[in-house]
């Protein structure tokens, strides 16, 4: 039996091992839903994000699924920065219309052509376009979209939580007696990998997690 290092690893082995009816496509699906609350629970991808300011635009795509923002500065040059403060989901529908430093920052979503992947916005509108500064800084964890080939996390202590979520998603469609044995597992792989990556990985509270996304279009 192969290790499990990659989405296709883990569907061959749980193929073998648990459902044999789950195919490729759905099983890819079901990872990527199982990631993005891995991801979430455990704070296993996190890392920074730079946007670049455009004199007069307010916000400005992600490349990727924002599961939690950690926090945010606005950076002027390499000794000078301050925090930007979060804004509530009721907040946001009072923005300024100034052009100025921003000094507070939102979460929101819109359609792109094929998912709806978060916008980051700014409050006052940003005045200056970035050369080198100013620029926004944010602390993140981020799903990027796996295939089939991509590599799973390897910091976490085992993969048993990417198992057990997707026969648990499997089960509640198409094996009904088996979701409260499924549902056990899961909770307690997750439960056991969260506790591992927080022995590894300082945590601090988030600023904003995906549960605070102001809707404009389809949610993530």
């Amino acid at each position: 039996m192969a290790a499990i290092t990659t989405v296709q690893n883990l569907l061959d082995d749980f193929r073998a091992n648990i459902y044999a009816d789950l195919n490729d496509s759905n099983g890819v699906n079901l990872v990527n839903d199982a990631h993005r609350r891995i991801v979430r629970a455990t704070q296993v991808r996190t890392g920074t994000r730079q946007v670049s300011m455009v004199a007069g635009t307010r916000e400005y795509a992600s490349s990727s699924v924002v599961e939690r923002i950690y926090d945010a500065f606005y950076v002027r040059g390499a000794d000078d920065y301050y925090e930007l403060a979060p804004r509530e989901p009721g907040d946001v529908d009072r923005l300024s219309t100034d052009r100025a430093e921003p000094q507070s920052y939102y979460l929101t979503t819109a359609f792109s052509s094929a998912s709806a992947l978060p916008y980051f916005g700014f409050d006052p509108i940003p005045p200056t376009t970035t050369a080198t500064y100013p620029y926004v800084l944010f602390h993140t964890s981020e799903a990027t979209v796996l295939v089939a080939g991509d590599s799973l996390p390897t910091t976490l202590l085992n993969f048993n939580c990417y198992v057990f979520d997707v026969a648990f998603e499997w089960a509640c469609r198409n094996h009904k007696q088996d979701v409260a044995y499924y549902m056990k597992l899961r909770d307690d792989a997750l439960r056991e990998n969260v506790n591992h990556v927080q022995n590894l990985i300082p945590s601090k509270p988030p600023s904003i997690t995906a549960g605070y996304l102001t809707r404009r279009g389809r949610t993530i």
